[in-house]
């Protein structure tokens, strides 16, 4: 696999698996680096970022002609949770989010399965970890789930006692629930913790970027298709693949969007696997993308991060991620298939298409664009 990182002023094609720089050669990388030319990305909190999705993937459908395609669009989310947007302000946000959907379908003829992520909420309070004996650990952005490393007894006299701590769950706990994947199983905490609705945790690992509003507690999510009703996040997966027998379609994934902003009709989708709520982040991106739950793909929150961050650690630039998982929709499709997303790294690693394209941003800060070709 091959990256094409663009820059602006530079450009360069990188092994995917090292991150190292490569001469090797492919039409669909030479494709990417003319369509990253064409179209520099605006930055995660300009609106200009809905329409330049749409635009790339118009480009992508008009020169590639995939029968499958993934979109992104991370705004909503990034406008709720760090800007005091009012109510006009996020009208026009969503209607031109939706215009510029309906624009992308009538245009391709593609038929949509478009997902809201869940509604966002107003930040009520941060609960504060810093103080325990064990290590907390919460990466993320808002992290509604942390996890709690060797506590001592007093710090599980406070966690249970603390009124805005809504979980707490052992590790045989969450391996009750999710199952005993070795690899999921091996990164797990001794304990879980879940926020009440409206509170985020601070602990190690934490963002330090104030916030305005954060993922509520979404055990359903909006879903649109014609195709009929989705009952759970996991059937995404399998009913796109199936209707690729007969169908052009394109799976469309909308962050901070929830039913009170979707403008379109839905129905309600479980989002949720027994106490455990999908927040927007690599286990929802993942579970869409694949039709299984978190522990076939991801990571749960709060996991030490930082030990497998180190020189040698493949995948470099798919942040944590240490193995690209082929069983995406675009690993099972065998038909042309391409991405394009606003939310960096979840884009390729949930889609699995043949050609990625996506924001460089980390962190709201914008880098440039990139691409990640399988060929």
């Amino acid at each position: 696999m091959l990256a094409v990182l663009d820059a602006v002023e530079w450009q360069t094609t990188l092994d995917f698996e090292t991150g190292k720089e490569t001469t090797v050669k492919s039409d669909l990388a030479a494709m990417a680096q003319e369509l990253l030319k064409r179209h520099r990305y605006p930055g995660d909190m300009d609106l200009e970022s809905i329409s330049w999705v749409t635009n790339v993937a118009l480009d992508l459908y008009q020169n590639y002609a995939p029968q499958f395609m993934f979109l992104s669009f991370s705004q909503p989310y990034f406008f709720s949770a760090f800007e005091r947007t009012d109510g006009v302000q996020w009208q026009v946000l969503v209607s031109l989010l939706f215009a510029r959907i309906n624009h992308f379908i009538e245009a391709t003829g593609m038929t949509p399965v478009v997902v809201g992520t869940g509604q966002m909420v107003p930040l009520k309070g941060y609960i504060n970890l810093s103080t325990l004996d064990g290590l907390a650990s919460g990466g993320g952005m808002a992290p509604r789930f942390t996890g709690l490393y060797k506590p001592s007894a007093r710090d599980l006299e406070l966690v249970r006692a603390h009124e805005n701590i809504e979980l707490v769950k052992t590790k045989e706990e969450v391996i009750e629930l999710f199952g005993n994947n070795e690899d999921f199983v091996k990164r797990l905490p001794d304990y879980v913790l879940g926020a009440g609705e409206g509170y985020a945790f601070k602990a190690f690992g934490s963002i330090a970027r104030p916030m305005h509003k954060i993922p509520g507690r979404n055990m359903e999510i909006p879903v649109f298709t014609p195709l009929g009703e989705v009952n759970s996040i996991t059937e995404i997966a399998p009913l796109v693949l199936k209707n690729l027998e007969t169908k052009k379609m394109v799976l469309i994934v909308l962050e901070g969007i929830g039913p009170e902003d979707f403008l379109m009709p839905y129905s309600a989708c479980d989002n949720s696997l027994g106490w455990y709520d999908y927040a927007p982040g690599d286990g929802q991106y993942l579970t869409i993308g694949s039709g299984r739950h978190l522990a076939d793909h991801s990571y749960l929150p709060g996991f030490k991060y930082y030990l497998e961050d180190d020189e040698n650690k493949k995948y470099p630039l798919s942040a944590y991620f240490t193995k690209y998982v082929p069983i995406m929709i675009g690993h099972s499709f065998p038909g042309k298939s391409a991405a394009v997303g606003s939310r960096s790294v979840l884009t390729h690693m949930a889609s699995g298409a043949d050609i990625s394209v996506e924001c460089f941003a980390r962190g709201l800060y914008n880098y440039g664009t990139i691409a990640i070709i399988k060929d």
